[in-house]
């Protein structure tokens, strides 16, 4: 199994899986706004691993 191939099943899987769920269980406004706040959090989370990622290299 090559590696591009797992990681492209891997996202495609995670799409399609995602849009499933979206279309079986729609969300409330609150759920909503709960899940984006957990997506910045964790985008932050990392941007901050590969800030200090970057400062190990130097």
């Amino acid at each position: 199994m090559s590696t591009m191939g797992f990681v492209k099943g891997m996202i495609a899987g995670a799409a399609v899986g995602g849009a499933a769920m979206l279309m079986l269980d729609p969300i409330t406004p609150r759920q909503r706004k709960r899940v984006k706040r957990q997506a910045v959090a964790a985008w932050r989370n990392i941007e901050h691993v590969a800030d200090e990622f970057m400062r190990m290299k130097r």
